[in-house]
């Protein structure tokens, strides 16, 4: 038992946060979360000119430091949003507790960086007028298919990957029955919810089934998945 402790307690020595990231913190993430989440962590990481790969570049876990990261953090938010700085500074701080728990340094010095000064306002969310939502679809007249997904976008409020697991079993009446998503590649299946589609929607969705009879059938989904191919 005095051997197993005095391993433990072992220092593995000096080692760069990239390091930590490939070996550690990356493999971990990979055994235990959504590829989706993954994908997103990936995206902060290597993003271009701010990604967090680029800013730790060789420096090693003991040696970063609180300011640095204020630094850093001041520097993007001329640029940024507050969501997107949120963002980076969350993974950052992910990776040092972990680095923490698993005894590769003593402490987190991200849980106290932040932005000095003022940052970009969080900005206006566009949206489309029902005038410009019944001209993209009219737009598609050949395109039957097509004018379902974005009636569903536009009337259901369906995401893309949400638009992409549906399957005709999910249509009844008056609802349409949200069970399942598509994420990247990935199929997630949802807790269900039912969303009431108004009289526009269920027009296409008749004229839909009409052009798609043998997939119906079939059990497959509405419309072609990139995993599946249907």
């Amino acid at each position: 038992m005095r051997d197993v402790n005095a391993k433990a307690g072992q220092s593995t020595g000096p080692i760069s946060v990239v390091d930590f990231w490939d070996k550690n913190y990356l493999p971990e993430s990979n055994n235990n979360l959504k590829p989706s989440t993954v994908h997103g962590y990936k995206q902060v990481w290597n993003a271009e000119k701010h990604g967090l790969k680029e800013h730790f570049g060789t420096t090693a876990l003991q040696d970063y430091k609180t300011p640095l990261m204020t630094n850093f953090l001041t520097s993007l938010a001329k640029t940024l949003r507050p969501r997107t700085l949120d963002r980076i500074k969350w993974l950052a701080s992910a990776i040092f507790a972990h680095a923490v728990a698993t005894g590769h340094c003593d402490s987190n010095p991200i849980r106290d960086a932040k932005v000095l000064g003022n940052t970009l306002g969080n900005g206006d969310t566009k949206s489309y007028t029902l005038e410009e939502m019944e001209n993209v679809i009219s737009a598609l007249i050949e395109h039957t298919d097509a004018q379902l997904v974005m009636a569903l976008s536009f009337f259901a409020g369906l995401r893309k990957g949400e638009i992409q697991g549906l399957q005709w079993a999910d249509v009844d009446a008056d609802y349409i029955h949200v069970r399942r998503a598509f994420s990247r590649v990935w199929l997630v299946h949802l807790k269900a919810r039912r969303l009431y589609a108004p009289s526009p929607l269920f027009n296409l969705l008749r004229v839909c089934c009409c052009y798609c009879e043998r997939r119906i059938l079939m059990g497959c989904g509405c419309f072609r998945t990139p995993k599946a191919g249907l």
